[in-house]
């Protein structure tokens, strides 16, 4: 749950990243346009949630 929460808030400022979760696996699935943006999200995730 605090995982989705801070997904959603940094996608409320990036229009690029989207995220669904899978029904049957329950996984998280990120969908964003390149490595780049992938580091940015991690190290967002990293400064802000850990």
């Amino acid at each position: 749950e605090v995982l989705l929460d801070a997904l959603t808030e940094i996608a409320d400022t990036d229009p690029l990243l989207r995220f669904v979760i899978d029904p049957v696996t329950h996984e998280i699935i990120l969908s964003f346009l390149g490595k780049v943006q992938l580091e940015v999200v991690c190290s967002l995730l990293n400064e802000k949630y850990c």
